[in-house]
């Protein structure tokens, strides 16, 4: 089949994958918000048709009959993936056309394209936010663990005040550790951006 990049799309409560060619083909899965590689500028509408099977399979020979048929749509703008639509059935020309000139005109609204592309990049700010926190979580067991390594007891002030100092310091692999703290939530000690926020303050009286 060669060389392919692959879109996420949500069906109900699972995810299917829809492989095109269009694109650079450098097997990159894409989700609503990612920026395609190779994508054409301007605001574009495409298209695929899946055959499923019982089991979630995808059917491609004509002589298989699939239990599920979708048509799927795909929005990109300025080369971002902005939204993805999902029409159960096998559509046919005229139904496609008039679908991607309805997802056009809905997504000529300036105001409604800057809302989305602002959204995924908070979004893409708290992914690096978080990642931000993890690292410095991983460096803190490092820096800890060669202390640990110089003879240093790390009993001075506040040096287990981290849960990952003081599991080093009772004998605690390093590695455990480490893989310990880039599952946890780092939020009391470093920025993390998903700290819950009041809502409605900005409609309080």
């Amino acid at each position: 089949m060669g060389m392919f990049d692959s879109f996420l799309v949500p069906l109900g409560n699972r995810e299917v994958e829809a492989q095109t060619k269009r694109f650079d083909c450098v097997l990159k899965t894409y989700r609503v918000g990612d920026l395609v590689s190779g994508a054409a500028p301007g605001l574009r509408v495409y298209f695929d048709q899946l055959r499923i099977d019982e089991d979630g399979r995808f059917v491609y020979r004509e002589t298989e009959s699939p239990t599920e048929d979708w048509t799927l749509f795909f929005v990109l703008a300025n080369g971002v993936l902005v939204d993805t639509d999902a029409v159960a059935g096998t559509l046919g020309e005229e139904l496609i056309l008039q679908r991607i000139r309805t997802l056009n005109e809905i997504w000529q609204d300036s105001a409604r394209l800057l809302e989305r592309l602002t959204t995924f990049i908070a979004e893409k700010q708290k992914r690096i936010d978080r990642m931000n926190s993890s690292i410095n979580a991983v460096r803190h067991v490092i820096r800890d663990t060669r202390r640990l390594r110089q003879g240093d007891d790390l009993s001075g002030p506040f040096s287990l005040i981290h849960e990952s100092s003081r599991r080093l310091k009772q004998g605690d692999d390093p590695l455990d550790v480490i893989e310990s703290v880039l599952g946890e939530d780092h939020r009391f000690f470093y920025s993390d951006p998903e700290v819950p926020t009041d809502r409605l303050a900005d409609y309080r009286l």
